[in-house]
């Protein structure tokens, strides 16, 4: 019984360690704000981006040289469409609001939007 307990706060201490510790190594979040630039380049120069007016540090992401949050966008068909998102919301003055992902890096990395979506 003894042995039980120990084992089971054991693995208890080690599950929540190992939770502190993933979470720890990656931050990720919503930036919301105007949408200020549009990036649009061939691939053998970099992944499109964009960026919002008034947004925040998001964990190592990099900032554009207007100290703005830069998310890339994905070069597939979904990017696509998250960039169709982000030209109207650019075109009609709306806010948008993007989730982003260092991925854990330990320093200063390129961050790609997860999800979009344009705020009425």
């Amino acid at each position: 019984m003894k042995n039980t307990v120990i084992r089971t706060i054991s693995a208890l201490a080690f599950g929540f360690a190992a939770t502190i510790a993933a979470s720890a190594s990656a931050t990720s979040g919503t930036v919301t704000g105007k949408v200020s630039v549009i990036q649009i380049q061939s691939t053998a120069s970099g992944n499109n981006y964009f960026t919002l007016n008034a947004t925040t540090s998001v964990g190592k992401c990099i900032k554009s040289s207007n100290n703005q949050v830069m998310a890339l966008i994905p070069d597939d068909d979904r990017g696509k469409a998250m960039i169709s998102v982000v030209d109207a919301a650019l075109l009609a003055g709306k806010t948008v609001q993007v989730w982003v992902d260092d991925k854990g890096s330990a320093s200063s990395t390129y961050c790609f939007a997860s999800w979009i979506q344009m705020i009425p």
